[in-house]
């Protein structure tokens, strides 16, 4: 018995499998086994013995003739929202691993019945139509910075539970079953209770993903249009649009800009949208960005908290870095020193530096990063000190937005 992959969510090259040593990534494991891709496997440290299952899992990867990484997390104290901050850290991990290795797509075991059960959540949560479309074969980056410049393929949302334990017995597979998969608290499991002891729900919930699946089809090459014929970036990772946008299409812009995953609520997008119809209109802040009125567009900048700090919220902090950073999601820069947000730090840059940063608009300089290595400015954004840009520092705004609103399936083999 074979199960049949999906070849458009199967990379032409080397990837990585997210494994747990639970049924679903195992068959898709030993069905990829012969791609020799890397597998990685998160101790998640939430429970008494992932150590040991971890262990497990790569002996079994590495029996199969793979290379396997055990990837650790220590987890903080948690009270409430385990699962979403435990995947955050999980996604962290696998995303800097792929980096690492110098691999772009990593694959997951997500099934038909994940499928079913992520749409019925959503429409719990906020019965959007846009979260009934559900998971994608591919998605390019779905959690930023985690996985920036990682896509996730899930070549097995088309089969189901059954088939996957099928194929498992077939081959007389060993895999562990999670003890949360039995824990009612948490509102997947409640979501598959309910689509278990009712076929016909989750013959609807997939029926209802599939159709919402083509309209954001549609919706995606509509935006992938607008960002092509009205969004233009410039040096520092700042956006300038000459129309007004729709409040989805701004979130993603927001969202792009300040280096974050999360877009604003729909209600304060639409505010903020009719905001900008009215004809003394300035500027206004939301999600981590600034919106401002130029003279022929609206500008869509990095919110200058990031150095000043606000009641409740103190500025990034100085980091230090070695070889290739994601710095604040915004900026990869590749070499070695301390970065840090500018603040007012641009104007004792040296004189080419500082004439160049004044190509950068007022308020979104004390935003940019500023580089120092051995005591010394190195760059500013991505000016160096003689005032040209330095190839080390890229803005990641623009091509993670190019990204976003691309293909949703791989070419075939």
């Amino acid at each position: 018995m074979d199960l049949t992959l999906n070849p458009s969510a199967m990379p032409n090259t080397r990837f990585a499998i997210a494994y747990s040593g639970g049924g679903d990534s195992t068959a898709l494991l030993h069905a990829a086994r012969d791609k020799n891709p890397l597998v990685l496997i998160v101790d998640h440290g939430l429970r008494a013995g992932s150590a040991a299952e971890a262990k497990v899992a790569k002996a079994f990867a590495e029996a199969l003739g793979l290379q396997a990484s055990v990837l650790s997390w220590q987890p903080p104290p948690l009270s409430g929202g385990v699962q979403g901050r435990a995947r955050s850290a999980r996604y962290g991990l696998l995303g800097e691993a792929c980096r690492a290795a110098g691999l772009s797509y990593l694959l997951t075991g997500h099934t038909e019945d994940d499928q079913a059960e992520t749409v019925l959540m959503r429409l719990k949560a906020d019965g959007s139509w846009r979260g009934a479309a559900a998971m994608r074969g591919v998605t390019p980056s779905p959690l930023w910075p985690q996985l920036a410049g990682v896509s996730v393929c899930r070549p097995m949302l088309s089969l189901s539970r059954a088939q996957i334990r099928a194929y498992l017995a077939a081959h007389n597979l060993p895999y562990v079953d999670d003890p949360s998969n039995e824990n009612r608290r948490f509102a997947r499991i409640r979501a598959r209770d309910a689509l278990g002891r009712n076929p016909l729900l989750r013959r609807d919930m997939l029926a209802l993903c599939r159709d919402m699946s083509e309209g954001r089809t549609q919706e995606r090459k509509r935006y992938a249009q607008n960002l092509r014929d009205h969004v233009t970036e410039d040096d520092f990772g700042n956006l300038f649009l000459p129309v007004i946008p729709s409040p989805h299409f701004l979130g993603y812009l927001i969202r792009a800009v300040s280096g974050t995953s999360t877009a604003p609520r729909q209600a304060e997008l639409c505010r903020l949208v009719n905001a900008l119809r009215e004809s003394d209109f300035r500027g206004a802040s939301l999600g981590g960005a600034v919106i401002s009125s130029q003279k022929t567009s609206y500008m869509i900048s990095r919110d200058p908290v990031i150095a000043s700090g606000r009641t409740a919220t103190a500025p990034l902090a100085p980091a230090p870095f070695s070889g290739r950073t994601l710095w604040d999601g915004r900026f990869w820069i590749d070499g070695k020193g301390t970065l840090a947000p500018a603040g007012k730090e641009w104007a004792h840059a040296p004189a080419p530096m500082k004439q160049a940063l004044k190509l950068c608009p007022a308020p979104a300089r004390a935003a940019l990063p500023i580089w120092i290595h051995n005591e010394q400015i190195v760059a500013i954004g991505p000016i160096g000190r003689d005032g040209q840009r330095l190839a080390s520092v890229k803005s990641a705004v623009l091509p993670r937005l190019k990204r976003a609103f691309g293909p949703s399936r791989l070419e075939p083999k």
